[in-house]
């Protein structure tokens, strides 16, 4: 059995759309569990009197008296998912859209093997591809602004919304379909959507290391710590997840950049030693550094680029040991 876990923050159309796409697109039995950050929007009214359907075999709502950051609300979720004692949480913001059967498509790829601890579906991101020559991301950049969910992502699609799961099935077509295991480092799941194995994560007593307080890095933290247990993390291919991205930091007007920096300081400063020596391995293989760390490319080396971005350990050809 498994626990959704939605986080959500104010965006309250937002959150009506994610969990009516939710509720006519799963179909097999779930917990569902919401961690409410204090809305102050009407989303607290709306959650408590949420309908669900049959196969949701209980709810749950959590309403924080303040805003604890997008990793303990997980965390939240987490033991209760503890609590329910079921094998698996999924991890879902509350600004998604999704595709028919995407979570019998994850669990079945969980399930495939017993050594995966996290899958991921394809949403938009820098290495899905939206067409041959654009990226997913990029397409979500050309939109500018929306408030409106509906409008959003037909203009993402160029499609009405009925047509979602064609859409979907045409974004899975042009990225290849399929599983790919992940190497961490310098991959890192986003936990937008996340399935996780329970599991692998017991022994820790957390989903998020409760050191990263704010948004960002936190999800990326869980990925490599995860993976240095010896456990996989995938990709899943097979399914596409939309994403609308950061709606509720854009409706609290919250510097994203600022507060992702902050966390990427926090992530470097545990992790260095595992970096320094990934890029030192990189070297001796005759890979280029140089290459690998400029702009902001959609490749496997996009999170350490971003890292060294804000925080500039590697720079004139070497690794700065006074960085961060």
């Amino acid at each position: 059995m498994i626990n959704i876990v939605v986080t959500c923050w104010d965006a309250l159309d937002y959150t009506k759309a994610t969990l009516g796409s939710l509720f006519n697109t799963v179909h097999r039995p779930y917990y569902l569990t919401i961690v409410d950050n204090h809305s102050t929007d009407g989303t607290y009214k709306y959650l408590d009197s949420l309908r669900v359907p049959e196969n949701c075999y209980g709810y749950h709502v959590v309403h924080n008296s303040k805003n604890l950051g997008p990793g303990h609300a997980c965390n939240q979720g987490f033991e209760y998912s503890n609590k329910l004692g079921v094998e698996y949480t999924c991890f879902c913001n509350n600004d998604l859209f999704f595709q028919d059967n995407w979570l019998g498509t994850l669990e079945d790829c969980m399930r495939s093997d017993n050594n995966i601890a996290m899958v991921v579906p394809l949403r938009p991101s820098t290495r899905v591809m939206y067409d041959s020559e654009l990226s997913s991301i990029d397409r979500l950049k050309q939109l500018g602004l929306y408030d409106n969910w509906r409008e959003e992502l037909e203009q993402y699609m160029l499609k009405p919304c009925s047509q979602f799961d064609i859409f979907a099935r045409h974004m899975v077509e042009t990225n290849g379909g399929g599983i790919e295991y992940a190497k961490c480092p310098p991959d890192a799941f986003s936990s937008c959507c996340l399935l996780i194995r329970n599991s692998a994560f017991i022994d820790d007593g957390y989903f998020a290391d409760p050191r990263y307080k704010n948004y960002g890095a936190e999800d990326m933290d869980a990925t490599w710590s995860v993976a240095q247990k010896g456990y996989s993390v995938i990709y899943c291919k097979d399914v596409y997840v939309h994403h609308f991205r950061g709606k509720s930091i854009g409706s609290n007007k919250i510097d994203r950049s600022k507060i992702i920096m902050e966390n990427n300081k926090i992530f470097y400063k545990k992790w260095k030693p595992l970096i320094k020596n990934f890029i030192n391995n990189l070297t001796l293989a005759g890979v280029d550094i140089n290459e690998c760390l400029s702009g902001d490319k959609g490749d496997k080396y996009w999170f350490i680029n971003r890292l060294n971005r804000d925080i500039k350990f590697w720079h004139d050809g070497q690794f700065d040991d006074s960085a961060g």
